[in-house]
């Protein structure tokens, strides 16, 4: 009689040490699959503050001549910040000052250490653009800046680009409207 209750607490003890062990990798999926999004589905979601600085840059003169631009453009508040874990770059809206869409306006996107440029578009009929940089950017600190003929038409904007979706942006939404009417 003492044989079998020893084999059946040794059992009891197996089957309790077992129901632990499950239980420990069930809490441990459950965690992983709380704190990470679904693969192949953007994590979008908006910021409430601007998470965007301005730029410490100093304006351009404009024109090879000196003068002043023949447009200029200004950065609207708030820049938006997205969270994305399958695309970096930047998108917006430009306006013309009675606003209306800006179609033609060229925006270039800078590495702020090198200056080196990796990415650029021109706003379509609608005003919008659409900057999508190709893989993972080496400077995270990025310049944004829209040009009227080859020449500057607003100062740099300054994004900051993470690389971890899960805690910083990786998609900014940088709307812009003009100050001066276009000629």
């Amino acid at each position: 009689m003492a044989g079998q209750q020893t084999k059946n607490l040794f059992w009891l003890g197996v089957i309790l040490l077992l129901s632990i062990a499950v239980l420990c990798i069930v809490a441990v999926m459950v965690f992983f699959l709380w704190n990470t999004a679904p693969a192949g589905t953007p994590e979008t979601t908006p910021s409430s503050p601007p998470a965007v600085e301005w730029a410490t840059a100093t304006p351009s003169s404009g024109s090879p001549e000196g003068g002043p631009p023949s447009r200029q453009f200004i950065a609207q508040e708030p820049i938006q910040g997205y969270a994305d874990c399958t695309r970096f770059g930047v998108r917006g809206l430009v306006q013309t000052a009675n606003g209306q869409p800006a179609a033609g306006v060229e925006v270039m996107v800078s590495a702020r250490q090198t200056g080196e440029q990796v990415g650029q578009s021109r706003t379509g009929p609608d005003g919008r653009y659409d900057i999508e940089l190709e893989g993972q950017p080496r400077d995270h600190d990025l310049l944004v800046q829209l040009f009227v003929d080859h020449r500057p038409a607003s100062e740099p904007v300054l994004a900051k680009i993470f690389v971890d979706c899960q805690n910083g942006f990786q998609i900014y939404q940088i709307n812009w409207k003009e100050t001066v009417p276009g000629k």
